[in-house]
């Protein structure tokens, strides 16, 4: 603790096997060098990386893990297995792949302890690009699970991410009772798991706050588990663009974007968020232009959301994306049972086909009224909101857009009011004319007129 240490030179493990430092907390200056061809751990061990077990005070910068494997069972990661304390991570880079036997698994750091209100882990300026495996839960591009305060800032994952379990995430596998900030970071790989699958986060769960901003999702998702469908995001149940499954939680979303294509065989599965349980989501000037497919025989598929109970706010967003499920397909949300308002949203879906017998459960905005576990009943407020449906493009049946709001299968358990929304067709989706009460002021409006519908002035750059 207090002590400095700093690298001179590049360092080559030459593959021999290390166990790791034990504990560290003081800083580690990496002075731009690169440590390379490590072997750390194996697949019985626990708290494995190039630091067991970072704690109070403990920072890396500048540091690069160039190539090598990082293996164990629980809480595995390439810098740190497990972290407590006040912990930075400055400019680190990881290449190397890290595969965890157990859960907790991170291609940064595996798992960060609760110990006190005042934890605090930064990631900031920093990439992953080596292959995070686990074959368990909570499993993440830069931390398995977190369960303190977290900022991730300016950083990324560029490494496949797959887990046989659940909570697998680009960034994060599962945020934990925890206050989260995400901003200015992206994923563009692979993610694959079986339920509570997120673009950026797997699940929050446990009375978190979570929030993300200028984030994005473009990985080219794929699957062993799974089959895939168009490519991309491939798992079961809850599974979202952004984030897979937020549970008794605070969840705010601005100005980021999916771009990935998203197939699974579970329910609930949306372009920015899967299922909301319990929980208050805002999303603000945020969008979706994947396409979505899913093979459970609830479907319950959403350009934005895929299923919400509780609170759900959406505004200046939309779903450029294709959905395809059994039944229960809205332009924005497939299921809804709890309160939901929509503000100058719009769904151009050019195709929503229902695979099953129950046609009638596809709707522009919602697939799904019902009721909560409360036998509360789902309400949705749409004003100034927007879908596509024009009988002459490819024929309605087929699921080209759709002439009504909300799906007629399951409407009598909710409450739609909608009067300043309705359908539009293609042509007059090009005017801006047609989209009462919406910004597109000059250089700075939140709108731009595209060549075929409205885009987001502010959304973040996708990276390759």
């Amino acid at each position: 603790a207090g002590k400095i240490v700093r690298f001179m030179a590049d360092i080559d493990m030459e593959n021999k096997q290390f166990s790791g430092i034990i504990k560290f907390a003081g800083r580690l200056e990496g002075n731009n060098k690169t440590i390379s061809n490590v072997n750390l751990g194996d697949n019985g061990d626990n708290d494995i990386g190039l630091i067991n077990k970072l704690e109070d005070g403990g920072h890396i910068e500048n540091l690069t893990i160039a190539s090598g494997i990082v293996s164990g069972d629980n809480r595995v990661g390439a810098f740190a297995g497990s972290i407590k304390g006040m912990v930075t991570l400055i400019g680190v880079k990881n290449n190397a792949d890290v595969r965890g036997a157990g859960s907790e698994v991170g291609g940064f750091i595996g798992d960060s302890a609760h110990n006190t209100d005042e934890n605090i882990l930064t990631i900031e300026n920093s990439s992953n690009g080596g292959k995070v495996t686990g074959d368990g839960d909570h499993v993440g591009g830069l931390i398995g699970m977190n369960d303190t305060t977290l900022k991730i800032i300016n950083s990324s994952n560029n490494g496949v991410v797959s887990s046989d379990g659940g909570s697998v995430g680009g960034l994060v596998g599962r945020n934990y009772r925890s206050t989260t900030t995400i901003n200015n970071s992206f994923n563009t790989s692979a993610i694959n798991g079986v339920e509570s699958i997120g673009g950026l986060v797997g699940t929050t769960s446990n009375n978190s706050n979570l929030t993300i901003k200028n984030s994005s999702n473009s990985g080219a998702l794929t699957s062993v588990t799974y089959p895939i469908v168009n490519g991309a995001i491939t798992g079961g149940s809850s599974v979202g663009g952004i984030i897979g499954f937020v549970s008794y939680s605070e969840l705010s979303i601005s100005n980021s974007l999916n771009t990935a294509n998203i197939s699974a065989e579970g329910q609930m599965i949306g372009g920015i968020v899967g299922r909301n349980w319990h929980s208050t989501i805002k999303i603000d000037n945020s969008s979706n232009s994947g396409d979505i497919v899913s093979t459970s025989i609830w479907g319950e598929v959403g350009g934005i959301v895929g299923g919400s109970s509780k609170s759900l706010t959406i505004n200046n967003s939309a779903n450029s994306g294709n959905l395809k499920a059994e039944r229960n397909i809205g332009g924005i949300i497939g299921l809804n049972s709890g309160t939901a308002t929509f503000t100058n949203v719009y769904s151009y879906a050019v195709k929503m086909t229902a695979t099953g017998t129950a046609t009638d459960s596809i709707g522009g905005i919602v697939g799904k009224m019902s009721k909560s576990m409360e036998n509360e009943v789902g309400t949705v407020t749409a004003i100034n909101s927007y879908w596509l449906y024009d009988a002459t493009a490819e024929g309605s049946a087929s699921g080209t857009g759709i002439d009504k709001a909300v799906g007629t299968d399951g409407k009598g358990d909710g409450v739609y009011a909608g009067d300043s929304s309705k359908a539009l067709t293609i042509a007059e989706f090009k005017s801006s004319t047609n989209f009462n009460a919406w910004d597109f002021t000059g250089d700075t409006g939140i709108w731009i007129m595209g060549t075929n519908y409205p885009t987001l002035r502010n959304l973040p750059v996708v990276k390759p």
